[in-house]
């Protein structure tokens, strides 16, 4: 849902042209990819010392 809301936003619903930069269409994509990334890579640190150390280095 959120994608497809994305595609409205950047094309403003026609699908064959873009309302947005495509340079800012690849950041706001990447960014989010990055985020996503961000969430999920300190899964092993979070097992091993535990989540009020891994915030405090993080900070």
């Amino acid at each position: 849902m959120t994608v497809l809301g994305v595609v409205f936003i950047a094309t403003k619903g026609k699908i064959s042209s873009l309302s947005v930069l495509p340079e800012a269409l690849f950041i706001g994509l990447f960014s989010a990819i990055m985020i996503a990334f961000y969430s999920i890579y300190p899964k092993k640190l979070l097992k091993r010392y535990g989540s009020i150390t891994v915030v405090g280095w993080g900070e």
